[in-house]
C-alpha cells in the first residue's frame, strides 16, 4: 500500500471492532518527518522552537489518548533506542515523552535485545492492531515513509504481537529512561 492507502486503511482497521492492546514496534534510529514543524525545527537546529511546538500538542495528544481509552483500545510502543542518540531519537524521544506522560504505554529497549533477531537485516517496522492485523511500514534508505505491507493472516500476527510484547515486557518505562539517558542531551538554546 502506498502511504495514503496505508493511512487510510490504519484508519479503517484502528477505530472499527479494535479492543484491547494494539502494539507498535520503532527499530530504525533515523527517520524523515518533513510534514512535522517540529521536526522540521530540530533539524534546523531551533531546539526551543521544536520543543515549544512539541508541548503545544499536549492537549491534543491527553484528548487522542483520552479518545482511544474511551473506545478500550491501548497502543503499547516498544522503541529501540541504540547509543549514540541520533538527532532524530533526540527529537522523537522528547515528543513521544510528552504522549507517555499524557498516558501512552511506551518502553524503551536496547539495540542489544534485537541484535540476536538481525542476523539477516534489521528487523521491520511494526503496528499490529489488536489480534487482527499487522503492518510492516516501508521506509526508503533515508527514512522517508514508502508505505505498508498489511498481513491479517493470524499466524504472522501472533508471531509478531509474542515478539513485540516479550520486548515490551524487558523494556523500561520512557519516563525514567528520558530522564536518566536523553534530557540531558538535548541541545538547550
Amino acid at each position: 500500500m502506498l502511504p495514503d492507502e496505508y493511512f487510510d486503511d490504519f484508519r479503517r482497521e484502528f477505530w472499527t471492532d479494535n479492543r484491547g492492546v494494539s502494539w507498535k514496534f520503532e527499530r530504525r534510529q533515523e527517520f524523515v518527518e518533513p510534514e512535522d514543524e517540529s521536526w522540521a525545527a530540530s533539524r534546523r537546529g531551533q531546539w526551543h522552537e521544536s520543543l515549544r511546538i512539541l508541548e503545544s500538542r499536549r492537549k491534543s495528544i491527553a484528548d487522542y489518548e483520552r479518545r482511544m481509552a474511551r473506545n478500550g483500545i491501548e497502543v503499547r510502543r516498544v522503541r529501540v533506542v541504540e547509543k549514540p542518540v541520533s538527532a532524530y531519537l533526540l527529537w522523537e524521544l522528547s515528543s513521544l515523552d510528552i504522549r507517555h506522560r499524557c498516558g501512552g504505554k511506551i518502553r524503551v529497549v536496547d539495540g542489544s535485545h534485537v541484535a540476536p533477531f538481525e542476523r539477516d537485516g534489521p528487523l521491520p517496522e511494526l503496528f499490529l492492531i489488536g489480534d487482527k492485523v499487522v503492518y510492516q511500514v516501508v521506509y526508503d534508505e533515508s527514512g522517508t515513509l514508502q508505505g505498508a505491507v498489511k498481513s491479517t493472516e493470524v499466524d504472522a500476527v501472533r508471531h509478531w504481537t509474542a515478539f513485540v510484547r516479550h520486548l515490551y515486557d524487558l523494556g523500561e518505562e520512557l519516563d525514567s529512561y528520558f530522564e536518566r539517558e536523553v534530557a540531558g542531551l538535548i541541545p538547550h538554546c
